[in-house]
């Protein structure tokens, strides 16, 4: 499309002028632009190309956000190993620099995958450490990273009723942020799993008693059960 040719010409011109912030910026655009149209390999390529880039440069920030970027490509290709491999070595960046609400999202994610390889103690752990981090952030839609992260789990857990009851508060009140094609993807997941767990009235019950849950409760009754 457009902006796709934008960022290509961005790219050549930043290259011809040896402008590296450019580069770096245009990569990474590039990047998201083709993991959104699912050209995973192409945007695999375009983030390792950034990541040689900042692991010369010392870029340590921007590590952070580019490995995560690799591990939503990875997670999405449906390569667990590699992803876990992506989002771990993402944290190490991240616990140590300012990153925003990379590392609540990077930990909801990678506790998602510690189930899915039966890493269970390790997926509580890192589940219990996204909603510790995502409490230090007034911005909401934050705060239901973990929520949504533990939605997929308990369908892992062979729990989903629970977990279409929460859908149902994720569905419902989460911030419009919340839509944002990262996190969508993980709601998506949970959706058609519990869908295809439960019977259509079960489902409809349970989504429509989410609806009256509390927030801040709800968190409180998943962490007692981790």
């Amino acid at each position: 499309g457009a902006a796709t040719d934008y960022l290509e010409q961005s790219l050549v011109s930043s290259r011809i002028i040896g402008d590296k912030r450019g580069i770096y910026s245009a990569l990474i655009n590039l990047g998201t632009a083709a993991y959104y149209q699912e050209d995973y390999a192409l945007a695999r390529n375009y983030f390792e190309q950034v990541l040689d880039a900042y692991l010369t440069g010392g870029i340590r920030e921007q590590e952070a956000v580019c490995l995560y970027k690799l591990g939503q490509v990875t997670m999405a290709q449906g390569d667990l190993l590699r992803t876990r491999d992506y989002f771990e070595q993402s944290l190490v960046f991240s616990r140590s620099t300012t990153t925003g609400t990379l590392l609540p999202e990077t930990l909801s994610n990678l506790a998602i995958i510690y189930l899915l390889l039966h890493q269970e103690a390790l997926a509580s752990a890192t589940l219990r450490e996204s909603v510790e981090a995502a409490g230090n952030f007034a911005v909401s839609h934050v705060q239901f990273w973990p929520l949504v992260a533990a939605t997929r789990m308990w369908i892992i857990k062979g729990k989903p009723l629970q977990a279409a009851t929460w859908l149902g508060l994720v569905e419902n009140h989460a911030h419009p942020a919340i839509k944002m094609a990262d996190i969508q993807r993980v709601i998506q997941a949970a959706r058609a799993e519990c869908v295809a767990a439960l019977s259509p009235e079960q489902f409809a019950a349970a989504w429509e008693e989410g609806k009256n849950l509390d927030v801040d409760t709800v968190i409180a009754d998943i962490l007692r059960e981790l």
